[in-house]
């Protein structure tokens, strides 16, 4: 029972942290698509939006 409960208190506490990775990765994707297209922002647009919508179809 002790284990369980400290794997879902690991659990609870690396959920935010993952969170922020995939922010970053994110803006990543956004740096490289601006590297892509320079100054092209229908691109860094519609990249924003697949992030967007994927984030809607998760949460």
């Amino acid at each position: 029972m002790k284990v369980k409960v400290l794997r879902v208190m690991g659990q609870v506490a690396a959920t935010p942290h993952v969170r922020r990775h995939a922010l970053i990765a994110s803006d990543y994707a956004i740096t490289l698509i601006n590297v892509m297209y320079p100054k092209n922002l229908e691109e860094v647009r519609k990249e924003r939006n697949l992030h967007i919508d994927f984030l809607r179809s998760v949460y």
